[in-house]
């Protein structure tokens, strides 16, 4: 029996579905191949601990190459630390992707450097992406807890000019905490790593559009024609660092908060900082009337650059000083975080 036109039309559509699913298949495992060497993030999961929003899973391979060169894996615990987490801390490190330092060699990072320096202390970090000052105190508690350091807690913040809305909803434990996929559709695509860099690019485009920038956008702490709204945000920012402080508790553990400004080169070759002295005062003074070391590394920054014509943010495949840090700025820190631990142990 011949067949009808109608059954051939079918099978060269079911043919053809047949290869372009096949060629989609394909092309999915060829860009993962490549995505796993040139930009690998693998997938964020809860934290049941509470020291951090989200870690990474454990043992996660990283690779990036997009911004910086760095080729790692993550420890046992989903942290980038060289080694898995040991029975003691001593140094308990907190902060954003700054300090989680993926775009940089492990050896490189801050934490490292502490670590060979140190050998009678365990420096350990749980730095991770998108914890801002806000993330690290309102985890500050569960983190203290969880690795009881004997001997301090540093935080890193890019900001001291910091929102009034934000800080509050720390205070009242109202803060939302940032997703993560543990199981789902969702987290089982993210595998694969193709579909997790379209996905990234997505979150990027959705960003640049105005959504999930609130974190990102400095509160104008000085307002001279309204001494009000001045003394209120003094109010909110001093019970922002008690309440840091109270997360501690503990007289044989310090908390160091230390500031790291954002960089950039003006055209004249001057290098400029988003910050100003009056935010930057009001922030320390908070920090002392609670007992909280600050450290503020513009001074070290901006030395660098006069002295060495070294910009701290940025890489070779990047713009010059915009960016997360390199391993210059790394450095910097390292011996800067070195110098105030040295002194506070001689005192």
């Amino acid at each position: 029996m011949k067949e009808s036109r109608y059954m051939k039309n079918i099978k060269s559509v079911i043919a053809w579905s047949i290869k372009a699913i096949a060629a989609g298949i394909l092309a999915v495992i060829v860009l993962s191949g490549f995505v796993y060497f040139y930009r690998c993030e693998g997938i964020h999961i809860d934290n049941s601990t509470g020291a951090t929003d989200y870690k990474w899973e454990p043992g996660q391979w990283k690779a990036q190459m997009t911004e910086g060169f760095s080729w790692l894996r993550m420890n046992n615990e989903g942290f980038n630390n060289e080694i898995d987490r040991q029975d003691k801390t001593d140094v308990l490190i907190m902060g954003s992707s700054h300090i989680e330092a993926c775009n940089v060699a492990q050896k490189e990072n801050v934490s490292s450097i502490l670590n060979n320096h140190y050998s009678d202390l365990n420096v350990y970090n749980i730095g991770t992406s998108g914890h801002t000052i806000y993330r690290c105190i309102s985890n500050l508690k569960a983190a203290n807890e969880c690795y009881k350091p004997d001997k301090y807690i540093i935080i890193e913040t890019d900001r001291i000019n910091l929102d009034i809305k934000s800080m509050q909803e720390v205070l009242d434990g109202n803060d939302e905490k940032l997703k993560s996929y543990n199981s789902g559709v969702m987290y089982y695509l993210q595998k694969i790593p193709a579909i997790k860099a379209l996905y990234g690019q997505i979150d990027n485009w959705r960003s640049a559009g105005g959504k999930g920038q609130a974190a990102d956008t400095d509160y104008t702490a000085i307002d001279a024609g309204n001494d009000a709204n001045a003394d209120n945000y003094d109010i909110i920012l001093n019970q922002f660092i008690e309440y840091a402080a109270d997360a501690v508790k503990n007289d044989s553990c310090k908390l160091i908060i230390f500031f790291k400004p954002f960089t950039s080169l003006n055209p004249d070759g001057s290098i400029d900082y988003r910050c100003n002295k009056d935010d930057l005062e009001h922030f320390r003074s908070a920090c002392e009337k609670n007992n909280i070391i600050f450290v503020d590394m513009t001074e070290d920054f901006e030395n660098a650059y006069r002295n060495d014509y070294i910009m701290v943010h940025g890489f070779t495949n990047t713009a010059v000083g915009t960016g997360h840090l390199n391993k210059y700025g790394h450095k910097i820190l390292a011996e800067r975080l070195i110098e105030v631990i040295d002194s506070l142990e001689e005192d």
